[in-house]
């Protein structure tokens, strides 16, 4: 079964919402970080190729989807994009 959004994955990231929009799926991640202001990118890689191979399927078959990434005060921080495209090159 499906877990409900909010869920907190660790101490310091929860998953506040999935919505999908026709093939496109949205991901938004609260980090409880309030100074944040992007991501370092060695997270940012190991989040791509983590989404990218769980998605790979609805990518194929011409989905998209989008991961966001905002501070506890709503101010976003970063917005990674998947795509087929994106998540082969």
């Amino acid at each position: 079964a499906a877990e409900a959004a909010p869920t907190r994955l660790d101490t310091d990231l929860l998953l506040s919402a999935v919505t999908r929009s026709g093939s496109h799926v949205t991901y938004d991640y609260v980090l409880d970080d309030p100074d944040a202001t992007a991501l370092d990118d060695a997270y940012r890689r190991q989040v791509r190729d983590g989404m990218c191979s769980g998605l790979m399927p609805y990518l194929q078959a011409g989905a998209t989807a989008a991961i966001r990434y905002t501070r506890p005060d709503g101010v976003e921080i970063e917005a990674l994009q998947l795509s087929l495209a994106e998540c082969t090159t």
